[in-house]
């Protein structure tokens, strides 16, 4: 049955397997030592309010987790559907992996491990 889920910001991560990204963005002021999420999305980890700058730590994230980071910048996000993803939005989202950075544009699919 498939199921409908919004999430911007830290909802966007809470649909990833842990909220860890989240130290990368705010400190940590509860002290949480348990970062697991809903897990609704699998293979990749969410970077809301992704901007070029940030690109360089972003794929050094990816890197050490073996992660796929997809980064999403505020005029954007991306829906995912039956294993495949699509930018919504006025801005490309960066798909990055194994030092590789992929643009995204507004309104292109591809398969995605998540969704």
């Amino acid at each position: 049955m498939p199921t409908t889920y919004y999430g911007g910001s830290a909802g966007a991560l809470l649909a990833c397997a842990d909220v860890e990204m989240a130290l990368r963005l705010d400190e940590n002021e509860p002290g949480l030592t348990d970062f697991s999420a809903l897990g609704l999305v699998d293979g990749f980890d969410a970077l809301p309010h992704f901007t070029s700058t940030q690109l360089g730590d972003a794929q050094k994230w990816a890197t050490q987790r073996r992660r796929v980071v997809l980064g999403i910048p505020e005029r954007s996000g991306i829906a995912l559907r039956d294993g495949t993803a699509e930018v919504l939005g006025r801005e490309p989202v960066w798909e990055l992996a194994d030092g590789d950075a992929i643009i995204q544009a507004p309104g292109e699919r591809w398969a995605c491990s998540g969704g």
